[in-house]
């Protein structure tokens, strides 16, 4: 029979982990299965045995997700063994390098990259072949040597209740030996319920719960630097802290990294930042404080922006190779303005380095970066803010297997991974002004009709190549402050387009109206910058999610929406002359999540009926805007944003109370004189002292 052993009964995490070892010693044991919910130290666990390389003559890890099948997991093991030498993980050069050295390293990198090709054509029987042929010569290396092979399956944070993947993986793995040696292969698995693992007699199952109230302190002591622990004010504190862990591990690894960081960059804020920790208090009932206190200690907002998506797009999947969420950042906008698409992937890594130290992403095997799914369960994600930036919103977009792809940076442009001689493959291009410039613009895309997706930054086009219309795949095309371009008329013959973008200061003045007519898959539209008085029509756009039209500084007024029936984000903000809606009602887009009309001259809203789904209104600096209509029926309402709308006098309403997801009310700088009565859990900011109201939560700043 198997071994049922909860961790939190066990002593410490270091005798928890020798227990584990001792297991493993064990001839009789081939697999070990860690069983608990995410941030309960599974995956921490099978690092730390992974460590002792005196038991080990090679480990293998394989992150578990439902993409998974037979077919991936060799491939993933032929990666590990250099079996299939993976192309060049990116193309960058190192300044502190001589010129000499520079052009050598990108020489032996392109090398390597026209070598890695190879994997591209190389079939699965093929791979599977020289993966079982390397396995047979690992396991006569085995039979001279008192060590085991270990093989990680990985399933944190990835939903395979119910599931027997991990028992076919199991199965592959050990077939690929003789049964000979079949005593010296071991396996961990990580899951949150044992679903298909099928525990045998030859398993043992150790169930991870929450730590114990003694541990928590020492795991704090143990995960930050000294400089952290030598402080009074830590000292005296520590045990608060830990104690707003409630048992979960990563919740202590994610706060003493947000304190490391403070103590690294800036320690004259440390003594606070500790004091905040201890009495942090801003978080929805139900969820970890210290995860929402470690995101409210990040004090860039570019590196909030990017966490902020990154916590979106792993939503819908378990990981992404680091190149490509770079790219995703530098596509939303994160990093703009910038001249060279170089300075941008730059900022993009600092701050992908950052949220690792941060623990709250982690980098995995093969580069593919995660979150920490604790915290992904336990941050709201709207309390991290608006993330106003973003300009596309590729998380809603992408669905099932859809993504970038793997790309890589090299010379003014980011592009699908393939061998340079193989221009036609590329799927993916993202490439700035400055590289443009030196190709023959109308002849540069000719061949590349199958790219899915396309961006360009600072282009200095007066008009679009008219190879671009023959790209009968193209999904995405972002046009950036392309100053110059000034006829987009054919952009309607791209009928495949999910998302468009064109956005920045440009020549642009007008649109046909007609022009989105046959775009009617487009879920997503920025227009963000234009000088435009008028908008082409959005009455075909049936399946539009996203409509970003920030800083349209001449646009007054918005066309009728009937017929947007799946618009979720509306972000009119910065338009500064905008002052009305056709519509009377909003009931016209019964989809919305957030409406920001914040900056504009807005005088009043439409009637917003009943939207069941709106999260977020924000009308931050609207200074026209005296008076709202009824709330009653935003039943969804999080965040109420009136900051600066320094005419607003008055609500409609006497009561909101029974808006109980209400968190935020921001009444700061306004000129309203009664408050109505709110909910206990909203948290409302003004500055006015002597504002009267009925019960409330309120807080001055």
């Amino acid at each position: 029979m198997s071994q049922i052993q909860r961790s939190s009964s066990i002593g410490t995490l270091e005798q928890r982990k020798e227990d584990i070892i001792t297991g493993l010693k064990d001839a009789e044991v081939s697999k070990i299965v860690f069983v608990g919910d995410a941030g309960m130290g599974k995956t921490w666990m099978a690092r730390e045995i992974i460590d002792h390389e005196d038991l080990w003559y090679e480990t293998l890890w394989v992150y578990v997700t439902e993409k998974h099948d037979i077919d991936l997991f060799y491939k993933d093991i032929a990666r590990q063994l250099f079996l299939s030498c993976s192309i060049a993980e990116e193309w960058e050069y190192e300044e502190e390098n001589s010129e000499e050295e520079k052009e050598t390293k990108l020489k032996l990198k392109h090398e390597k990259f026209e070598w890695g090709y190879k994997e591209e054509e190389e079939t699965t029987e093929s791979l599977k072949k020289r993966v079982q042929e390397k396995m047979r010569e690992i396991g006569v290396a085995l039979s001279e040597e008192t060590k085991n092979l270990l093989l990680v399956l990985d399933n944190e944070g990835n939903d395979l209740i119910n599931n027997d993947l991990h028992e076919k993986l199991s199965k592959e793995w050990i077939s690929m030996f003789p049964s000979k040696f079949h005593n010296c292969l071991k396996i961990i698995i990580t899951t949150r319920e044992l679903g298909g693992c099928n525990v045998e007699q030859t398993s043992k199952v150790i169930e991870f719960k929450p730590s114990l109230p003694g541990e928590w302190l020492t795991l704090l002591q143990n995960s930050v630097d000294k400089k952290v622990s030598d402080i009074q004010r830590f000292q005296q504190l520590g045990q608060a802290i830990a104690e707003k862990s409630k048992g979960i591990p990563a919740a202590i690894i994610v706060i003493a990294e947000a304190l490391n960081c403070i103590a690294r960059l800036d320690d004259s804020n440390l003594e606070s930042a500790i004091l905040k920790a201890a009495h942090y208090e801003k978080t929805p009932q139900g969820l970890n404080p210290l995860f929402h206190c470690a995101c409210d200690m990040i004090t860039s907002s570019v590196t909030k922006d990017c966490f902020w998506h990154s916590m979106h797009l792993f939503r819908n999947c378990g990981g992404v190779h680091y190149n490509e969420l770079i790219t995703h950042w530098i596509m939303e906008g994160y990093f703009d303005p910038f001249d060279h698409i170089e300075e941008a992937y730059r900022q993009g890594h600092g701050v992908l380095m950052e949220l690792i130290d941060r623990a709250l992403l982690k980098i995995q095997e093969n580069n593919i970066v995660a979150v920490e799914r604790a915290a992904l369960n336990e941050i709201e994600s709207s309390l991290l803010g608006f993330s106003g930036t973003a300009t596309l919103r590729l998380f809603s977009v992408f669905k099932g297997n859809e993504s970038l792809g793997r790309v890589a940076w090299r010379d003014g442009m980011i592009k699908t991974l393939c061998n340079p001689r193989n221009w036609e493959k590329n799927i993916t291009l993202l490439i700035d002004g400055s590289h443009l410039r030196r190709e023959v613009h109308q002849t540069f895309f000719d061949s590349i009709e199958g790219l899915k997706i396309l961006a360009v930054f600072n282009g200095s086009c007066k008009s679009l190549a008219s190879s671009l219309f023959k790209m009968e795949k193209l999904l995405i095309l972002v046009l950036r402050r392309c100053d110059l371009l000034d006829d987009i008329s054919h952009i309607n013959k791209l009928k495949t387009l999910k998302v468009l973008e064109i956005s920045g200061d440009s020549d642009l003045i007008s649109m046909p109206s007609n022009l989105l007519d046959e775009i009617t898959n487009l879920q997503s539209l920025n227009l963000s910058g234009l000088q435009i008085e008028s908008l082409p029509s959005f009455s075909k756009l049936s399946e539009l999610r996203v409509l970003l039209l920030r800083g349209c500084s001449r646009l007054e007024k918005l066309q009728r929406l009937r017929g947007l029936d799946k618009l979720q984000i509306l972000d009119i903000s910065d338009a500064t002359s905008f002052e009305r809606f056709d519509d009377p009602t909003l009931s016209v887009l019964p989809k919305i999540q957030m409406i920001n009309l914040s900056n504009t001259n807005i005088q009043s809203l439409p009637e917003f009926d009943e939207l069941p789904d709106l999260a977020q209104v924000l009308l931050s600096g609207c200074c026209s805007l005296c008076i709202l209509p009824t709330l009653q029926l935003l039943t969804s309402l999080q965040i109420l944003d009136l900051s600066g709308a320094i005419m607003f006098k008055t609500f409609t309403d006497e009561s909101i109370e029974h808006l109980d997801q209400l968190r935020i009310l921001d009444l700061s700088n306004t000129s309203i004189s009664k408050l109505p009565s709110v909910g206990r859990h909203t948290q409302v900011i003004q500055l006015n002292e002597e504002l009267c109201s009925g019960p409330i939560n309120s807080r001055a700043v």
